[in-house]
Parts: C-alpha cells; sequence; structure tokens
C-alpha cells in the first residue's frame, strides 16, 4: 500500500516561523472486494498457463495541484497543494462475480488460430452462381433512371415514384451488401493472396511444429466511454478542495464530475501446428498443395456452413460459426494448443476535476487544478474454450439493422 506523501506545510505568521501542522495524502487507496485465483497445473514436461482468475477491488486516486502560496491578512500561511474531494460512487453497481468472458472463446480462438488460408476459395467459387442474377437485377434498376433521364426535368418526382418502389430499394440493398461487395471482396482476396503467397509459405515452414504464441486484444470486446454528469462555478472550493481555507483566500473557479469507463478484453494462447507429410511427392507438388490449401481449396466443416442459406444471419446473434471453424485446423493437418485464455480489464469510476484560483502573499491570485478519481477495477481471465456457446441477442450495429430492415421491405427470398 502506498505510503502517505506530504503535500504541504501550515506556517504560524510571520513567515519563517515555526511550522504548525502538516497536510499528508495517501494519493492511491485501494480496498479488496473480492479475489480467486486457480493454481497452475502439472501439463506433461511442463506446466499450464493457469486457471481462472478473479479480482475486483475499490479504488480512490488523487492528483493534487502544484505547490503554491495562500495566506490572507495576517493569518497562518499554507505552503503546498491542494486535492479534490472524492466524488461519490454510490451510484455504480461493481460487476458480478461471474461476469462472462468465456462466450467469446470460440471467436478469439478462431481468429487466434495459426496457419490461416489466405481466402476463401471454395466459398468464392460458389457464389458466383448468383452473378448471372445479379447482373439482371442491376440492370432491371438501373432502368427506371435511364428512362428518366429521356424525359423533362419537371416530370423528375412521379417518375422516381413510378419507376422506384420501396422493395426495388430494398432488393437492391441487399444485392449490393451481398452480392457485389463480396464479389469486389473476392476479387480483392485474389489479388492479395498471389501478392503473399511466397512470404506466406516461408512462413508456414519456418513455424511448422514449433510453438507459435497469439496475444491480441479485441477492438470488438473492448470499449471506452465518458460522459459529464453535472459541472458549475462556485465562489469558494470548501466543498470541493482540501485543505479548507477561509473565504477570502478563494477567488472562484469551476467543478466538473463526470463517469468514465474503460473495458479492455485480450487473447493470449500457445499452439503448435504440423503441415501435411510430403509422402511421395515432389517438392514442387508438395510446394503446389500448400498454394492450394493457402487459397481456401479443402472443403471443411465451415466452408460448408458459409454456403448456407442465411448462415449470415444466425452468426449475428451467436457464434456458431466460430464453433464450427474451430473444428477445422486450417491448411496444416494436425493442430495442438498448449492454453488459451480470455482476459478483461474493465475500470468504472468517477472523477471530480476542480479549477480554482487562490490569493497568495502579494494579494494576486495563482490557479490550481486538482482531480480525484473513485471507482472499481474488474479483472478476470477464463480458459479459451474453442466450442463453449455464447448465444445471445446482441445489440445490433447500423449495418445489421439496416440490413433486417432491407429483408422486410424486399419482396425476394434472398439466400446470402
Amino acid at each position: 500500500m502506498p505510503l502517505q506523501t506530504r503535500i504541504g506545510t501550515w506556517y504560524n505568521w510571520p513567515f519563517g516561523a515555526e511550522e504548525a501542522a502538516h497536510v499528508d495524502l495517501q494519493t492511491e487507496q485501494n480496498q479488496s472486494l473480492g479475489f480467486y485465483s486457480e493454481n497452475h497445473r502439472r501439463q506433461g514436461s511442463g506446466w499450464d498457463g493457469g486457471g481462472e482468475f478473479l479480482s475486483i477491488r475499490e479504488f480512490t486516486r488523487y492528483t493534487p495541484s502544484g505547490n503554491m502560496d495562500i495566506r490572507v491578512s495576517n493569518l497562518p500561511m499554507y505552503r503546498g497543494a491542494v486535492y479534490a474531494t472524492p466524488p461519490s460512487v454510490l451510484h455504480f453497481v461493481p460487476p458480478k462475480f461471474g461476469d462472462d468472458i468465456a462466450s467469446f472463446g470460440p471467436e478469439l480462438y478462431n481468429h487466434a488460430k495459426p496457419a490461416p488460408p489466405l481466402m476463401g476459395g471454395l466459398n468464392a467459387l460458389y457464389e458466383l452462381k448468383d452473378l448471372p442474377g445479379m447482373v439482371k437485377q442491376a440492370f432491371e434498376h438501373v432502368r427506371p433512371f435511364v428512362d428518366w433521364a429521356e424525359h423533362v426535368p419537371s416530370k423528375y418526382w412521379s417518375d422516381v415514384r413510378n419507376g422506384v418502389s420501396l422493395s426495388s430499394v430494398s432488393d437492391f440493398n441487399l444485392a449490393v451488401a451481398f452480392g457485389w461487395l463480396p464479389l469486389l471482396g473476392d476479387v480483392h482476396s485474389m489479388y492479395e493472396t498471389q501478392r503473399k503467397m511466397a512470404s506466406a509459405v516461408e512462413q508456414l515452414l519456418r513455424d511448422n511444429g514449433r510453438p507459435v504464441r497469439r496475444t491480441f486484444t479485441s477492438e470488438k470486446h473492448s470499449s471506452s466511454s465518458e460522459s459529464v454528469l453535472a459541472q458549475g462555478f462556485q465562489p469558494h472550493a470548501g466543498d470541493t478542495l482540501n485543505p479548507i481555507f477561509i473565504t477570502q483566500a478563494y477567488g472562484g473557479g469551476n467543478w466538473e464530475l463526470s463517469q468514465h469507463e474503460t473495458v479492455r478484453t485480450w487473447f493470449s494462447g500457445k499452439f503448435r501446428y504440423w503441415l501435411p507429410e510430403k509422402g511421395q511427392m515432389s517438392n514442387d507438388e508438395w510446394t503446389a498443395s500448400l498454394r492450394s490449401r493457402l487459397m481456401g481449396s479443402r472443403v471443411t466443416p465451415s466452408t460448408i456452413y458459409k454456403a448456407i442459406p442465411w448462415s449470415w444471419l444466425i452468426d449475428w446473434f451467436g457464434n456458431v460459426g466460430d464453433n464450427i471453424a474451430n473444428l477445422d485446423t486450417n491448411v496444416a493437418d494436425r493442430l495442438i494448443n498448449d492454453y488459451a485464455f480470455v482476459m478483461r480489464h474493465r475500470e468504472s469510476f468517477n472523477r471530480m476535476s476542480v479549477t480554482h484560483r487562490f490569493r497568495g502573499m502579494d494579494g494576486r491570485f495563482s490557479e490550481a487544478r486538482a482531480v480525484t478519481e473513485s471507482g472499481w477495477v474488474h479483472k478476470a481471465r477464463t480458459p479459451a474454450s474453442p466450442f463453449g456457446f455464447g448465444i445471445k441477442i446482441p445489440d445490433l450495429s447500423s449495418f445489421q439493422l439496416t440490413i433486417l430492415g432491407s429483408l422486410k421491405g424486399s419482396r425476394t427470398r434472398f439466400a446470402g
């Protein structure tokens, strides 16, 4: 626990006389509300990466102002810093002990697996079956605008209303989202695959049979937010700053109470994989086989699942796709996971910020700014299971809501 720090001293008048009193402050105060940690277990000739971990604590952090001299008339003088009064955190509810991050396991495990294909070649070829219909639909939606261009501008609104219906707009939106954009993405993936192919093969050979460690932050499951709860001006700061002085020492200032929360979620794991044996193949044949796998030519459970109509919608409300993808070993023939964990650090606190002016020895005012934060810190770690289902209704993004709205307004059956 940090020791108290002396931030100021009261002196008897005249200046230079004996010290009357000291102001000490423990700039960081912590109180544990809960702690749990599983011991490491023997795993073969070594140890595993540990098990469940949970820590919850309450804290108060002080950031005092800079040093200054504060004095009124011939009263005792104060030399030192001031600090803000801790904000109330009674309306904060600490995170539950069962705050579940295990549902992120399949998604992050799938993202971390080594030796992934550079593109989904089979799925890209399968989607080409929709290309003739996409071209026909695009022409049908462009034709009303071509017809309108042949008329005078005064007929603009009537032609648009007669030529473009709500259902046609919805159909076109779906065609762009699930037809043309994925097609352009496949073309770009093909280009990037050819550009990166040589380095990808070298990386596969270099890591074959060796430990591959993966650590990354999940931006999708991390966030930061802040909001102002209250603010105002005060002629004196007896309620928001310490120590307290007589009224004539204050020169007025502003205060602000704000609420903050930061969440960081990350994954850490260690994998080992083995590429297929060369067997009777020549070096060129074996390398060509690896290149084919990198282009996504293998038929896997994930490939079949992605070809199923509406599978994309299922994954909006769960992690079925990640669970199925984790049945696959990517480009490798064998994949072993030594350990995998999902971890989260959540911090929620109120912040009191005060800026105020104080009278000095010569009667002039100097400005001081102090900040104090009070809140909770929650740390959790859980093993990342590749098949731990976490199906729940999420907060849909604006893009997802647009697609659902288009499905409602469409007259066609879109298979995705």
